[in-house]
């Protein structure tokens, strides 16, 4: 197993962004199960810490995947790893989560309080803190046995290098060791130190100086001992390089409690499954829906050339008739009555999410069967499907229909539910990924 660096993690979600090894897509139903063995269990990690629910965090690992197959054309591997695009789909959708909870509380209700395994912070907004603790949390677990109990116990739980030594049955200046390579080294748990690094006359003593940059990042140096290596760094540009790229890690591992790096929750056996025949379930409405359309368009063309034959036969019929100047008769229309009175329309305010999209007017129609919402925008990306729904007072999203976005071209649309207006809270468009582009409040 490739072994992430712990000192990847001081650009937040560093730690994350490893290649992966054949970049896959997610084309496929194969392609999502590859990816879901790479990357699932620490998807789920990272939602149930979250979320502190185990039947929310699967939900929320299978929307994820789920949004990732609807958006798979949009993967670029030259912009970032399949793991980190996922990470950053598992966020979104964790937040969406959690706000539809907030508008159900009775939810909460109805499942039992979190265990110590699941605990972790409501999410009210993944804020960068807490993703930063999640993506450590996941580099010390990849480190070996020797090289996490080294920092965990010296660091996190704050023992003295010495006491530590003495329980593990190591010399100190090993512990030392380890405490460095654990911080620096993506291969720490190979059974290599890294003094291959280092050759020359003094490449011993410079070895013996450099190990000790992981307790000095850390403040647990001694006086003398730090004044040696501060001797050492004035003359030395390599380990003043490598000092400069661990030391952010103090900061980093505040976030870690020592006892969560014991807890591995695992994902259930089947929820690779689960999310495979979703997938296929979802691929083969979607194949339905394209036969559908294509049958509807034959059937149109046939139509059309048998009315164009049917117009041709009746003005070659009627072609002596033409010089008459019978004029036709006029039909009066009826005007509105009280048994049919005019739609209830009103007009509401569209906030644009992405900044490509805008929108120059918008109304919301009130139906006796259900509730309608008529909008016209641009800057919807050529070719891709949206998504409309209505929110209803228990927070549920009610599909509304789809549509293609015709990108700087001025875009009619009417999106209709069965959802009556009095039960209507909200409007919202979400692009393939389930990122909200347009909402409006109701």
């Amino acid at each position: 197993m490739n072994l992430q660096p712990l000192s990847g993690v001081r650009t937040c979600v560093q730690a994350l962004t490893d290649p992966d090894p054949a970049a896959p897509g997610l084309a496929d139903e194969d392609a999502v199960s590859a990816a879901y063995s790479a990357h699932g269990p620490e998807l789920y990690r990272f939602v149930l810490r979250g979320l502190g629910d185990s039947g929310a965090a699967q939900d929320v690992v299978q929307e994820t995947f789920l949004r990732a197959w609807r958006a798979a054309d949009r993967f670029d591997p030259q912009l970032a790893s399949l793991r980190v695009w996922l990470f950053a789909i598992a966020r979104n959708a964790m937040l969406d989560h959690a706000r539809a909870a907030k508008v159900r509380p009775w939810q909460t209700n109805l499942v039992d309080p979190p265990t110590v395994e699941q605990s972790g912070p409501a999410v009210d907004d993944v804020s960068d803190s807490l993703v930063r603790s999640w993506v450590v949390e996941e580099a010390m677990r990849r480190l070996s046995p020797e090289h996490r109990a080294a920092l965990v116990e010296t660091h996190l739980r704050e023992r003295p290098y010495a006491e530590v030594a003495a329980d593990l049955g190591i010399p100190l200046g090993t512990l030392r060791s380890r405490v460095f390579y654990g911080l620096k080294s993506p291969s720490s748990g190979d059974g290599r130190d890294g003094s291959d690094t280092v050759t020359g006359p003094d490449a011993s003593e410079h070895r013996q100086l450099r190990e000790l940059l992981g307790a000095h990042a850390l403040g647990a140096l001694p006086e003398g001992a730090s004044a040696a290596l501060k001797a050492h760094l004035d003359g030395c540009a390599t380990c003043r390089a490598e000092l400069a790229e661990i030391a952010p890690l103090a900061q980093e591992l505040r976030f870690i409690h020592p006892d969560a790096l014991a807890l591995q929750p695992s994902p259930p056996a089947d929820l690779g499954e689960r999310i495979r025949a979703g997938i296929a379930a979802e691929r083969a409405l979607v194949e339905a829906r394209a036969r559908r359309e294509r049958s509807q368009h034959r059937a149109r063309r046939v139509m059309g050339a048998a009315a164009a034959v049917a117009v041709l036969g009746l003005a070659l019929g009627l072609g002596t008739a033409l010089g008459r100047s019978t004029a036709p008769a006029v039909v009066a229309r009826p005007g509105p009555t009280a048994s049919a009175p005019a739609l209830p329309i009103e007009q509401v305010a569209v906030r644009a999410v992405d900044a490509a999209v805008s929108t120059q007017q918008a109304q919301i129609i009130a139906h006796t069967w259900g509730v309608e919402a008529r909008f016209t925008g641009t800057g919807f990306r050529v070719g891709q499907v949206y998504r409309a729904a209505f929110r209803s007072a228990d927070g549920r999203l009610l599909p509304a229909g789809e549509f293609l976005g015709t990108g700087a071209k001025e875009l009619k649309c009417n999106m209709q539910s069965a959802l009556l207006r009095p039960d209507t809270t909200g409007f919202v468009v979400t692009d393939e990924a389930g990122a909200q582009v347009l909402m409006a409040d109701l």
